[in-house]
């Protein structure tokens, strides 16, 4: 019996016995309709992406569009080595990002906290 897709029913490649849907499309759709529910980690890299990117409110919204698409797509493709060094050092560049934008911070907060010189010394 020739394998068929778990979303759309067509016909797979008889000679990869794990295969389960025809394309990325037949599986990020079966992810949205929710019919995707065994071990597999589609969706892992983005998930852990938007974990990074709460309260990084300084991040360059261009290059967060960036990693998320990068992102969605090593979801779909991980075995693609091209698509994980692109995706790794928007992360990297990311990250920098969010450390310079968070050394701001801490630094203009430690600038209010400081006592003004004492006048008169």
């Amino acid at each position: 019996m020739t394998p068929t897709c778990e979303h759309c029913g067509a016909q797979l490649d008889p000679r990869r016995s794990t295969k389960r849907f025809c394309d990325a499309s037949c599986r990020a759709r079966a992810w949205r309709n929710g019919t995707l529910t065994d071990d597999t980690t589609f969706g892992v890299n983005s998930d852990a992406l938007e974990e990074l990117l709460e309260g990084a409110d300084g991040a360059n919204p261009a290059l967060v569009q960036a990693a998320r698409s990068l992102a969605s797509l090593v979801d779909s493709n991980p075995t693609a080595t091209g698509l994980w060094a692109r995706y790794l050092g928007a992360l990297e560049r990311l990250s920098d990002t969010i450390q310079d934008a968070n050394d701001t911070e801490l630094a203009e907060l430690l600038a209010e906290l400081q006592m003004p010189p004492a006048s008169g010394s």
